[in-house]
Order: structure tokens, then C-alpha cells, then sequence
């Protein structure tokens, strides 16, 4: 039964590509993996399961882990290129918003937190 689940969760990562480069990939999924594996076997020791049914929430849970991580993953590899594309201008307009927008909340911060104590 255990080997049914991994090559369920097998089939179910195969087709997950972060780079071109076939050896960077490789290495990406590779940390990506372990990661997914130390989590997934921690959550399953801490609910308790054993047998088959540790073994199924194990896999799927792993496979979750994996999916929302490499998505993560090729998310901040896409907009490192957006940035890295950029011409110097908009890099500038864009940090100069994210600045005002930090501002903005700090400022909102400010303003609400003395209510927040009262």
C-alpha cells in the first residue's frame, strides 16, 4: 500500500518545472523535497497516525507541501525576472511605492494602535 502512495505522489510531482537548466531543477526539487518530507513526516508524528493511514496522510500531505513550495518558488523566480527586466526608472517608481505603501501602513499603525489601547 505504501508504495502505491508514492507512486501516486511520483506521478503527481513529475511534471513540475522551476528552471530550464536541467541540473538547477534538479537541485531546486531536490531541497524542495526534503523539505516537504521533514514537514510532512512531523505533522503525521505529531497527529499520531501510524500504518496505512500515516502512510496516506504522509503522501498527501507531502505532496501538498511540495506543490505550494515549487509554486512559491517559481512565483519569486518570476518576478525576480519582472525586476531583473526592468529599465532603472521603473525599478525606482516601484521600490519609491512599496516604500509609500509601507509608510502608509506605519502611519495607519500610528493612528489606530492609541484607539486599540483605550
Amino acid at each position: 500500500m505504501k508504495i502505491l502512495f508514492k507512486e501516486i505522489y511520483e506521478i503527481y510531482i513529475s511534471n513540475i518545472l522551476i528552471s530550464n537548466n536541467y541540473f538547477v531543477n534538479l537541485c531546486i526539487l531536490g531541497v524542495i523535497g526534503y523539505a516537504a518530507y521533514k514537514m510532512s513526516f512531523y505533522i503525521v508524528g505529531k497527529l499520531g497516525f501510524r500504518n496505512n493511514v500515516g502512510s496516506f496522510f504522509h503522501w498527501s500531505i507531502r505532496g501538498f507541501i511540495f506543490v505550494v513550495l515549487s509554486s512559491l518558488t517559481i512565483f519569486v523566480i518570476k518576478v525576480y525576472n519582472f525586476i531583473r527586466a526592468l529599465s532603472i526608472l521603473n525599478k525606482c517608481f516601484i521600490f519609491g511605492f512599496i516604500i509609500f505603501i509601507l509608510l502608509v501602513f506605519v502611519k495607519i499603525k500610528k493612528i489606530v494602535a492609541p484607539e486599540l489601547n483605550k
